[in-house]
């Protein structure tokens, strides 16, 4: 029988991981700068400038963003485990699969700075 402290905890995953889930599915993912809240939600299913990445992945050929829906569905997955060591490694590594293609950008523009800065200082300082 889980005590106060676990169902609380159990409680608190299944509502950040279900909210995750409903704004990945329901929002908009992009924000025009030209639209405000309301008229960016009516198009939450329709065009590419105000989908839902539920959408945007669907219908809009942009399949990378299915990675944040799977994580955020694998921590469902985990707040159904008893708390412990199988729930908390079913989240990190939800936390980890959500956050890999941000790490992917991430990293390649790090990369391109680094490779930017490198040259422009060659620029600056000669040969």
């Amino acid at each position: 029988m889980p005590n106060r402290g676990q169902v609380r905890a159990r409680r608190t995953v299944f509502a950040w991981a279900g909210s995750g889930l409903a704004a990945w599915a329901l929002l908009p993912w992009y924000f025009p700068q030209d639209l405000t809240l309301w008229q960016a939600l009516a198009g939450a299913f329709a065009g590419p400038d105000t989908a839902s990445a539920l959408v945007q992945a669907l219908r809009h050929g942009k399949p990378w963003l299915w990675s944040g829906g799977a994580a955020l569905l694998l921590a469902l997955v985990g707040a159904w485990l008893p708390s412990g060591r199988a729930q908390g490694r079913v989240l990190v590594t939800a936390a980890v699969a959500g956050m890999l293609r941000v790490q992917q950008h991430f990293l390649f523009f790090l990369v391109l700075f680094h490779v930017l800065a490198k040259n422009f200082s060659v620029v600056l300082v000669g040969p």
